[in-house]
């Protein structure tokens, strides 16, 4: 667990997330969406991702601040 966060913490670095998307032109596939993670058994309110999907980071998702958690 404890490098298993180490290691994903590595791989959502910006750089290593830019590289990866501008030779691709897609996330790589370490990331999940929240379907993907909440069918899988995540609950964010929990915050059990890396006990759920360890290795895995959320993303993918078009954003829209739904939540309401960011300033407009």
């Amino acid at each position: 667990p404890a490098g298993q966060q180490q290691s994903i913490d590595r791989l959502t670095q910006q750089q290593t997330v830019v590289s990866y998307l501008q030779q691709h032109q897609r996330l790589p596939g370490y990331y999940v969406t929240k379907k993907q993670a909440r069918e899988q058994g995540w609950d964010p309110r929990s915050g059990n991702l890396c006990a759920v999907l360890p290795g895995k980071a959320i993303g993918g998702d078009r954003f829209s601040n739904r939540e309401g958690q960011l300033p407009s």
